[in-house]
């Protein structure tokens, strides 16, 4: 097992929000910017398992950004 990222890619999600997914050689961790950086998975590439629970009735929404003048 390497220590490094091996992969890198940027896509939509499911949701269609933008998506960042990152892998080495035993993981791979997904991040949605447009949700305010929500982590939307992170997967043991051997077993295939995805250690985070997402309740699949309520998906991720955009972050909504305040802006104060």
């Amino acid at each position: 097992m390497t220590d490094h990222m091996s992969h890198c890619e940027q896509d939509l999600s499911v949701d269609g929000l933008g998506k960042i997914s990152m892998q080495n050689d035993a993981l791979r961790l997904s991040i949605l910017p447009d949700a305010g950086g929500k982590i939307s998975e992170l997967t043991d590439l051997a077993s295939g398992r995805n250690w985070l629970w997402s309740n699949p009735h309520i998906p991720f929404d955009r972050a909504q950004m305040e802006l104060h003048s």
